[in-house]
């Protein structure tokens, strides 16, 4: 019996997750895919980006827990490099770099990474590639170039969005399916 109890609230806590996810999702359906960088200020429980200390905050950093990357400092002033979905002043935040490494948190539809998500490299299936261009549009750390009429990653500039294959928020990515994990 205790079993069954613990695994109905187990399944009640993920629904209710999920559902607050997918809310959180619906906020940035418009959204595109930008890069940022700037000074980092907290105000109340939120956190905000100005790209210049005097002006004060421009953007909303819609990102939960930032403290739970213990491996960073966070506080005020600090100065920092992000990519994510942004909206009316708002970014959803897919990646975060510093000086040293990449710290990847959603893919580009906005969607949570897991270690399996993480796993691997994009790479572009020359056969299936019919030269469109739409992923070298769609990256937004310009990692895919067309070399002799084929897409092509830069390992090195890829930050694992999957912007390329899946177009982002609205869906919208390689055509034929020419770029996989």
């Amino acid at each position: 019996m205790r079993k069954i109890i613990i695994t109905l609230l187990s399944i009640v806590l993920v629904t209710m997750l999920l559902a607050s996810e997918k809310d959180l999702l619906k906020q940035f359906k418009k959204a595109k895919m930008k890069k940022h960088s700037g000074v980092l200020t907290k105000i109340g429980d939120t956190w905000h980006l100005a790209k210049d200390k005097k002006k004060g905050p421009e953007l909303h950093i819609d990102i939960e827990d930032l403290e739970a990357y213990e491996s960073l400092k966070w506080e005020n002033g600090t100065e920092i490099e992000l990519v994510g979905l942004t909206h009316k002043g708002k970014v959803l935040v897919t990646n975060i770099f510093t000086e040293t490494d990449t710290i990847h948190i959603r893919d580009a539809r906005g969607i949570k990474h897991t270690k399996e998500t993480l796993a691997g490299q994009w790479k572009v299936i020359p056969k299936k590639c019919i030269s469109c261009g739409l992923c070298v549009k769609l990256c937004p750390v310009d990692a895919v170039k067309m070399v002799k009429g084929k897409a092509v990653i830069d390992q090195s500039k890829c930050i694992n969005c999957g912007n390329c294959a899946h177009g982002g928020i609205k869906g919208r990515g390689c055509p034929t399916s020419a770029i996989k994990k």
